[in-house]
């Protein structure tokens, strides 16, 4: 028994380090940073720690030199699986407050003209009973449909034509990143 305790102890905690210095910053910068996702599944987590499982697992199977480091440093590795734990804790706090900003990710066009529907792509808008609002700039657009992911928006008729930032604006009052968008006047597009 004390042999697979031994050689089981050291991967799980090899294994569990690994994972959390590797889902950590993976989740953060594929789905906050360069927006690639809106998250990673709960199912992607679970197959990356089996991968990360098995590697761990054959490297210490089939490499003794791998083994013997890994019982010889039990202690250093019990420290930097408290560390990683902890990291993931604090980690988790901060991911889920970044939760509670929305974040847009695409629109169907950047830009306009009167009556026009751009799609907003995107996460944590808030649900349909509690809409918030979309602007660009100074002036609100016209929302036809609020959905948690996804915005439908129409233009509304604008004393002028610009270009400005269009951001959306949660119902608690948390802004969006904001993305170029142009305000057309209808008369450029039979010119062009």
């Amino acid at each position: 028994m004390k042999k697979y305790l031994a050689f089981f102890l050291p991967v799980i905690c090899q294994t569990v380090v690994f994972y959390l210095f590797i889902i950590i910053p993976l989740e953060y910068f594929l789905t906050e940073k360069y927006s690639f996702l809106k998250f990673i599944h709960p199912q992607q987590k679970t197959t990356l720690f089996l991968i990360i499982f098995t590697i761990v697992f054959l490297a210490n199977y089939c490499q003794p030199q791998i083994r013997k480091i890994g019982q010889r440093l039990g202690l250093v590795l019990m420290v930097f699986l408290i560390i990683a734990l902890l990291a993931d804790q604090a980690y988790t706090e901060f991911y889920q407050r970044l939760q509670e900003n929305p974040k847009i990710y695409s629109l169907s066009s950047d830009w306009s003209i009167v009556g026009m529907e751009i799609e907003i792509d995107g996460k944590n808008f808030g649900p349909a009973w509690q809409a918030g609002k979309v602007t660009v700039d100074d002036f609100q657009m016209q929302v036809k449909d609020w959905a948690e992911e996804k915005i439908i928006i129409l233009q509304p008729h604008l004393p002028r034509f610009f270009t400005g930032e269009l951001c959306v604006e949660k119902y608690n009052g948390r802004v969006s990143n904001c993305f170029p968008f142009t305000i057309r006047n209808p008369g450029e597009l039979h010119q062009e």
